[in-house]
């Protein structure tokens, strides 16, 4: 590797930064020997025969004069909060939340500090703009007690489904909920059971095993046929214990949704967006999980609300469907054969991100063993799917991991 080092711009752009490596990736396996050089001495400290992002990532920082991309970021980071401290802040109040909204993305605690000491009152937020709910998706626990510090509620009022507490449960952000708990949310059914506090659902049943009134505040987001908003919590006592089972199985938890179908859960109940506690639990990559709704005889033909289709197309469809590169890592570590599930009507996973561009997903599915030269339902390979991604580097990216993968027929 050269031993010319670039100027870090006196302004960096932690994001413009992240763009850099990935064209960098691709470029080298692109095979562009300028790239390779640049990646062959980090790349021999990887268990990968492939260069992979944070091999880009590690030369980029030795392209800087830094030792590792932790070391970039963090001066990337301490420039951004130095300048936040001295220079004026934007007098449009849109433009300071936005300064709120990439401290939070870009995990930089320091800026966030800063910019709620500056102006306190961008902890609350106002309208949809509630920093305390994206700090609850993004599982942001010390984010969660810099905003409450400085004045966030628990409970803003804004046109979501859930509040930040039962919104953390529901995208599996286990640690903030935790902060929010810890911090004075309050704890219901509907949320011990999505964060697996067994020990704490007795508390929400009599001691005959009947649900209490009022043991779920929060509840799945739910629509009956016609697409009208059913109630939430539901209404109907074992409707209750169903929707906790619902949030258990999405999560993975498998001692909660032991407990309550003990207590008469209904295993065949259909939760968020009319999907079946079945299909969550697939989705969440616990196979425990799926194992006891069937042996409790949940229905493996059932269907879903939102796409029409079985369990087993649902755990990575969906993952698939909404972006969530966690969520397919988790139901492929669950089930690595759900990389090559498909029917007539949709996939193989492979096909579909490809097509949109997913290059994360296409390597955690190509890792997981799918199969780079299957065809779909009409006869296309993924690579052909691929052609289709809007995305230009996107789509090189895909491309060049597909054609890395594929074997002679």
């Amino acid at each position: 590797m050269s031993d010319l080092k670039t100027a870090l711009p006196e302004r960096p752009s932690l994001e413009h930064l992240k763009k850099q490596a990935k064209q960098l990736l691709e470029a080298a396996r692109d095979s562009e020997p300028s790239a390779l050089s640049q990646l062959v001495e980090v790349a021999r400290e990887s268990t990968s025969a492939r260069p992979t992002l944070a091999n880009a990532q590690h030369a980029l920082a030795h392209r800087y004069g830094f030792s590792s991309w932790l070391n970039l970021k963090a001066e990337v980071l301490r420039r951004q909060a130095a300048q936040l401290a001295s220079e004026p802040l934007p007098s449009d109040r849109e433009l300071r939340m936005d300064l709120v909204d990439r401290a939070l993305d870009e995990h930089d605690d320091e800026a966030l500090r800063i910019l709620l000491q500056r102006d306190p009152s961008l902890a609350e937020g106002w309208g949809d703009r509630r920093p305390l709910a994206r700090a609850a998706e993004g599982d942001r626990a010390q984010a969660i007690d810099l905003l409450l510090d400085a004045g966030a509620t628990l409970e803003p009022k804004h046109s979501y489904h859930h509040p930040p507490f039962s919104w953390a449960v529901t995208t599996h952000s286990f640690a903030a909920a935790e902060r929010l708990l810890a911090r004075g949310a309050e704890l219901d059914l509907w949320c011990a059971a999505g964060l697996g506090m067994v020990h704490r659902l007795p508390e929400f049943f009599d001691a005959q095993g009947s649900v209490l009134p009022g043991a779920s505040r929060y509840g799945s987001t739910r629509f009956d046929a016609q697409g009208q908003v059913l109630p939430k919590p539901p209404l109907d006592p074992r409707d209750i214990v169903s929707d906790a089972l619902s949030v258990a199985s999405r999560n993975g938890q498998l001692e909660a949704a032991r407990y309550l179908l003990e207590r008469g859960a209904d295993p065949s109940f259909e939760g968020f967006n009319r999907t079946p506690a079945l299909h969550w639990a697939a989705f969440s990559g616990n196979s425990a999980v799926v194992a006891l709704l069937l042996a409790h005889g949940a229905d493996p033909e059932q269907r879903d609300g939102t796409y029409h289709c079985r369990y087993r197309q649902f755990a990575v469809r969906n993952a698939v469907e909404w972006s969530w590169l966690s969520a397919l890592q988790r139901a492929l570590a669950g089930d690595a054969t759900l990389a090559n599930e498909h029917d007539a009507s949709w996939g193989p996973p492979l096909h579909v991100a490809a097509e949109r561009g997913l290059d994360d997903h296409v390597e955690a599915l190509l890792v997981s063993g799918a199969n780079p030269n299957a065809l779909d339902a009409s006869g296309q390979s993924a690579l052909e799917r691929a052609q289709r991604a809007e995305n230009a580097s996107a789509r090189a990216r895909v491309v060049s991991l597909l054609e890395a993968a594929r074997v002679a027929p």
